[in-house]
């Protein structure tokens, strides 16, 4: 799912909405600081203002753009131009926003489905307690391309293990609450016994591999952390 904020009257949302549709469902989210209006698929909802929540339900539901109309700005939307003339590429260019439903998804559509017995999955949340101390929330930066180029490359290898059909990961980046998601890993494969193993050293190449730095801000402070940890 890719979600962008654009500038304009309803008109020009209605017709970015046309624009894409061919391409996917399309859900458009207006409002402001204070309440969110989602309108997908006949669906009408409200929730609090906050993206990251009103993002995991929209690709909970299956959208595949999501619009953003807002009369306040909100931080980490992309902004795109309708008329600019490169727009229909920027948006296809954008980062994808995963969930671990979408990503089963994506699994399950997978040609080769048919020659899985076993779909396993990992999730990484924030840890609500670090050495004692409350955590406020983590904060992941890098540089997105290298990061999307290297898991491409950890998912391509892991493929090629015994008895696997496909893999997919997903690791957020930017400002994540405790409590919240960090990364998914799905795995489907023969059996049970082949993919245990993939799951495990999926983690261990995304550690060991991906560009992210990990800042934890704590109760009484914070602080850089190895990506090992």
């Amino acid at each position: 799912m890719r979600f962008f904020a654009i500038k304009g009257d309803y008109k020009t949302v209605e017709e970015v909405s046309s624009r894409l549709s061919p391409k996917g469902k399309v859900a458009v989210v207006s409002g402001n600081q204070k309440e969110l209006a989602i309108s997908f698929d006949n669906i009408k909802i409200s929730l609090p203002p906050d993206i990251d929540r009103a993002n995991e339900l929209l690709s909970f539901l299956g959208a595949d753009y999501v619009i953003y109309h807002l009369e306040d700005g909100l931080k980490n939307i992309p902004y795109l131009d309708p008329e600019d003339p490169d727009f229909d590429k920027k948006v296809e260019d954008l980062e994808e926003f995963e969930t671990l439903p979408s990503l089963i998804r994506k699994i399950k559509s997978n040609e080769e489905i048919n020659r899985a017995g076993a779909i396993v999955t990992f999730s990484g949340i924030v840890r609500g307690i670090e050495q004692g101390k409350r955590v406020l929330h983590l904060e992941f930066d890098s540089y997105d391309e290298i990061v999307r180029d290297k898991l491409r490359e950890i998912e391509n290898e892991l493929r090629n293990s015994h008895g696997i059909v496909d893999v997919r990961i997903y690791h957020r980046t930017g400002k994540i609450k405790a409590g919240d998601d960090i990364v998914h890993v799905v795995v489907a494969g023969g059996h049970r016994q082949d993919v245990w193993p993939v799951i495990i050293n999926s983690m261990e190449l995304v550690k060991k591999l991906v560009p992210i730095w990990k800042k934890e801000v704590l109760e009484d402070g914070e602080r850089w952390v190895d990506g090992e940890q």
